[in-house]
């Protein structure tokens, strides 16, 4: 039915006295006590009898089910957002038949804004994209489905403001915004991405150019954000803008980040400023399961005797035997500790390593999703007394922030992790700038502890990537090594002999099954890319988009059907944080059973992923946060480990670079595959190319400590700590 021949929305309450549901896709009838019908699909899984419900829907006439009213949105009578009925009704008229926007976009909005949602928009629509609150939501879309409607000019200073904030947030993405050439020659910004500020020259010149304005409009534009509250709401300026040293406009951080920046530094002062703990400080140091190396138990008195203390290593070197000894210890002079790390496949390995409970950075924090942040922080502080976090490479700058701010006065932090891994997929780098600034105790470990590992290829290739080298690899499977090559001429050869691998060889000569094999290539999306000589890149053919489906196929023997995405037995990978499911980006699991609902002609799909602490039934809305796993990006596989790695080491730019072929190599426990051009072109392009540094000023602040010296900083919400962008 078209927009102009809806009937109008209608609000009612009443209490559910039937619920009939009709169809194996949950459409149900709802017999209310006023006599009313709704007819709704599955929005009503959670209705129940007996309760009292707020309905908005519009009247209508079926010849099956006489008249009735179909149901828009409902909600529980005790604890309704809306202070009335006509509030709820007006809410939703607004966004459905006077803006007529997408179902999905209307709702986001709503749940986003509620009450306030007609007020905001007609006041300024680009608000929703400056406060972040509701996803996939742009300037783009204000332009499309809002705009028009309210008659607002592409030069409106609203939407000014909005893409001006949009432009520095992709500056924090892997691609970040392209370095601007003054009209005098000179080159403005940083290469790459993941900075935690942007330049202000380079994102005045990029604005300017990208929207057709006066670049004096756009620089006292984003001053006046500096200085005014985002919202009549809030109070918080949208952006922070720094000065250099001769006194010009230079530093520009979305707020949270300048918050996070300053905090980092200001808490890391504040945690290392106490004594040590007496009892950890003097303890024996204990460690049952091995004898520690001299280099070992130095890293352990270091970090007993120390406040704030970072260890650092690569694989083999003994980083989780160190936690295990530091635990040990603790327990005997019985002192509380907590263990955490950034994702559950981290948290879970340290907890088989140490014995000890062990939980990710958001659990530990424990986040409350109604407020949208962590219930721990300065003014409520974990209570332990030691905290160890492994895997800190992988934490970028807001949660690092939101860690350290809820450390209690008097406890130990120890920081533990691989500086020479790839930095968090979220801004910054602040496990590396922690280290690079030299005001914390740190420990490098390079002695290799497993004896198991002193032979391994892959751990002397790890190295020799470090050292811009090419790695030694086995020619022969049948010596028993753990590194191993096969070159191809072109990309169809390659994903060949990735199908091959992964299907039959690695199985049939290392008896390591195919569910212990992951695929590793450096990008994610399909788009094929053109090199300095315009030849198309490998990523068409090579992305992880490209080799799941034919390895999904292959597996298989066919895809699933139209809008079907996944079959029983399907890996997958969860993309966004969850906080409800408790389910986080990065996690993996397989696909356990598929149910397919049908109403009519329409099929709807529930998968049941298995991971492995749980067992999580996804809608077929929420499994759009599912991706096949069979090939990840290295940058998503960051943190996990398999028995056996299959890589794939292209030329690809500055993309793919040395510590990120550094990275991917150091995920094998038994075997390495590396899956290259012929003559080592691709790996020795990969060995020159450096990774780009990120934009941050935390070793300048850790210096300067008048700059953060300020004890309240505020909380960073969980939308601004999610909100990093897409990556490769």
């Amino acid at each position: 039915m078209s927009n102009e021949h809806r009937q109008p929305l209608i609000a009612i309450t009443g209490i559910v006295e039937r619920k009939i549901q009709l169809t194996e896709t949950g459409f149900s009838k709802i017999l209310l006590s006023n006599g009313q019908i709704v007819m709704g699909g599955e929005e009503t899984a959670a209705m129940r009898e007996d309760q009292e419900v707020l309905v908005i829907g519009r009247r209508e006439v079926k010849p099956k089910y006489g008249p009735q009213v179909k149901l828009l949105r409902w909600w529980p009578m005790a604890g309704c957002p809306f202070s009335s009925e006509e509030a709820a009704r007006k809410s939703i008229a607004f966004l459905y038949d006077d803006l007529k926007l997408p179902q999905r976009t209307a709702e986001k909005i709503l749940d986003a804004y509620l009450e306030r949602t007609e007020e905001i928009i007609l006041a300024n629509p680009y608000q929703i994209v400056t406060d972040g609150f509701v996803s996939r939501v742009s300037v783009k879309t204000i332009d499309q489905y809002i705009a028009p409607t309210l008659n607002i000019s592409p030069t409106d200073r609203r939407r000014l403001k909005a893409q001006i904030l949009s432009t520095i947030k992709r500056s924090r993405n892997l691609d970040g915004i392209p370095l601007y050439e003054h009209e005098d020659g000179t080159i403005y910004g940083s290469p790459g991405g993941g900075h935690v500020y942007a330049d202000f020259t380079q994102l005045v010149g990029y604005s300017a150019e990208e929207m057709n304005l006066d670049p004096k409009i756009v620089a006292e534009e984003m001053r006046e954000m500096a200085r005014n509250p985002r919202n009549p709401y809030d109070e918080r300026p949208l952006i922070a803008i720094e000065k250099d040293i001769d006194g010009k406009d230079r530093y520009v951080y979305v707020h949270a980040l300048h918050v996070a920046e300053r905090g980092i530094a200001f808490h890391a002062r504040r945690i290392s400023h106490f004594p040590p703990h007496e009892r950890a400080a003097t303890a024996e140091i204990r460690c049952s399961k091995v004898h520690l190396s001299a280099e070992q138990r130095d890293a352990v008195e270091m970090a007993l005797k120390n406040k704030l203390s970072i260890i650092t290593g690569g694989p083999g070197v003994g980083k989780t035997t160190i936690i295990g000894a530091i635990t040990e210890t603790l327990t005997s002079k019985t002192i509380s500790f907590a263990l955490c790390a950034p994702t559950g496949i981290a948290s879970r390995r340290m907890a088989q390593a140490t014995e000890e409970p062990a939980s990710t950075i958001h659990r530990l924090l424990a986040v409350d999703p109604r407020r949208g942040k962590f219930r721990h922080d300065h003014e409520n502080p974990l209570q332990a007394d030691y905290i160890i976090c492994d895997e800190c490479s992988m934490v970028d700058e807001g949660l690092m922030y939101s860690l350290l701010d809820a450390v209690k006065d008097g406890a130990h932090l120890l920081l533990v992790g691989d500086a020479d891994q790839l930095p968090p997929v979220g801004p910054g780098a602040p496990f590396r700038d922690l280290i690079r600034s030299k005001k914390f105790r740190v420990t490098r470990l390079t002695e290799i502890r497993r004896q198991e590992l002193s032979d391994s290829l892959i751990i002397h290739g790890s190295r020799s990537i470090l050292a811009k080298q090419v790695p030694e690899f086995c020619p022969d499977p049948r010596q028993g090594k753990d590194l191993y090559k096969f070159e191809y001429k072109n990309d169809q050869q390659a994903l060949k002999h990735v199908v091959e691998l992964v299907t039959t060889k690695i199985e049939q000569v290392f008896g390591i099954s195919m569910n212990e094999i992951q695929v590793l290539s450096p990008h994610r999306r399909r788009n094929p890319r053109k090199n300095k000589e315009g030849e198309i890149t490998s990523e068409k053919i090579l992305s992880t988009e490209a080799i799941n489906e034919v390895l999904q196929e292959k597996i298989h023997g066919s895809r699933p059907p139209e809008k079907q995405r996944f079959l029983v037995g399907d890996r997958v990978v969860h993309t966004k944080n969850d906080y409800n499911l408790e389910v986080m980006n990065g996690e993996i699991g397989h696909v356990a059973d598929i149910k397919i609902k049908r109403h009519k002609e329409v099929e709807k799909f529930e998968y049941l992923v298995h991971f492995e602490d749980k067992d999580i039934s996804y809608t077929q809305e929420e499994a759009s946060h599912l991706q096949l796993a069979y090939a990840l990006s290295i940058h998503k596989y960051q943190g996990s480990e398999a028995s056996a790695i299959v890589l794939l080491a292209y030329d690809s730019g500055r993309f793919y670079n040395r510590s990120m072929l550094y990275t991917a190599l150091t995920r094998g426990k038994k075997i390495v595959v590396v899956v290259t051009p012929t003559g080592d072109k691709g790996l020795k392009h990969i060995l020159r190319t450096e990774e780009t540094s990120r934009n941050s000023r935390l070793c300048w602040r850790l210096e300067k400590p008048n700059e953060s010296d300020v004890d309240e900083f505020g909380a960073i919400s969980l939308d601004e700590l999610d909100d990093t962008g897409e990556w490769s």
